[in-house]
């Protein structure tokens, strides 16, 4: 930025794009891709800038630096954190998951970080006498509660919450496998261990990796394994997820007949809620 003196912190998806993380999907006009987001301590910290939205933030704040420590960033987990009144609670947990690759190459936080950090808004809600010091702690608390780490897309997350939402227990994710006949490994995108039912996103390849999956595919069913294939056409719409959830349930049922009932579709609110459990 040369049109200004000071020192500007760039958050939302400003600093997303910066750091190499995926953007959520906001809802409506969320996001203005000719405007640049910049986080100050209050209204006082505003000013005049053409192509510039402030964002309040009162509490403290981690920094990053990037482009070799000439721009500042907040710190991944608090855009999270600033994002968490602004976005949807199941795109809440697709960026989290975001940040926590299983590629070390774009892996920004660990869920360690995500706790660390809520922890210490809470100590300053505590201290300023407010409960809700900062907007969005409780979708902050619920979101926690679905996030994983090491995952490959947004896609798997939106996959894996579809599957919740209808009464199936969470897939554990990137679950390792390995072919006791040629010592061969494989990595699932999400499974249910206890039935040997894998669940893989498929994002549309070309030929040759069509073929390819199309091989594994076959070399986990041989070791057993219920195999069920999800798409972008899987998602989005709750006929298709709800179809989804069934093909899932019924490879569980070929294991337990009596599991698997699937439920009214929830919320995520209602799917993380530990008293409705």
């Amino acid at each position: 930025m040369r049109r200004t003196a000071r020192n500007l912190v760039f958050t939302l998806s400003t600093a997303l794009a910066l750091m190499g993380i995926e953007q959520p999907r906001e809802p409506g006009d969320g996001r203005c891709s000719d405007c640049l987001y910049v986080v100050v301590g209050g209204n006082s910290g505003r000013t005049h800038l053409k192509g510039v939205c402030f964002v309040i933030w009162g509490v403290e704040l981690d920094t990053v630096f990037v482009d070799h420590g000439r721009i500042e960033c907040a710190a991944p987990v608090y855009v999270w954190a600033m994002y968490s009144a602004r976005l949807s609670l199941e795109e809440l947990i697709a960026l989290g998951d975001s940040m926590m690759r299983r590629d070390g190459r774009v892996r920004r936080a660990c869920l360690e970080d995500f706790r660390a950090m809520l922890n210490r808004l809470r100590e300053c809600a505590e201290q300023s006498g407010r409960k809700r010091a900062v907007r969005g702690i409780r979708n902050m608390e619920l979101a926690l509660r679905a996030m994983r780490e090491g995952t490959d897309s947004s896609q798997e997350t939106r996959t894996r919450l579809a599957l919740m939402k209808y009464g199936l227990p969470c897939p554990e994710v990137n679950y390792l496998i390995r072919d006791e006949k040629t010592g061969r490994v494989f990595l699932l995108d999400m499974a249910y261990p206890e039935w040997k039912v894998v669940v893989e996103y498929d994002g549309g390849h070309h030929a040759g990796q069509w073929l390819a999956d199309s091989e594994r595919r076959k070399r986990i069913e041989d070791m057993g394994w219920l195999y069920v294939q999800a798409t972008k056409l899987d998602l989005g719409d709750e006929e298709r997820e709800r179809e989804l959830a069934e093909r899932v349930a019924s490879r569980i049922r070929e294991c337990n007949p009596r599991l698997a009932k699937l439920c009214d579709r929830m919320t995520m609110e209602q799917v993380l809620d530990r008293r409705r459990r």
